[in-house]
């Protein structure tokens, strides 16, 4: 029996006469994004990455402990741009 390796089929989005990238709907819909929806960009020298809204979370952390030190490597801490409090 032969295995055929099959691609995505290559996705497009447009820019519209406003200047604006559009998403095609099916897309949107996919990650959760509706009409007015926020969605946070990086870009880079050759890409743009889109990331899910808050509002369309794929994975939630629990840390299992009434302890912290402050100090685990995937602690979300690690990466918030605000002072720590008491």
């Amino acid at each position: 029996m032969e295995t055929m390796i099959t691609a995505k089929p290559t996705t497009w989005a447009e820019v519209n006469e406003h200047g604006d990238l559009v998403i095609p709907r099916e897309m949107a819909e996919q990650f959760g994004l509706a009409p007015g929806a926020r969605v946070r960009m990086e870009s880079d020298t050759n890409h743009v990455r889109l990331h899910r809204p808050v509002t369309h979370l794929a994975k939630v952390y629990v840390e299992p402990t009434i302890y912290c030190n402050l100090d685990c490597r995937t602690c979300i801490r690690n990466v918030w741009n605000e002072k720590l409090g008491l």
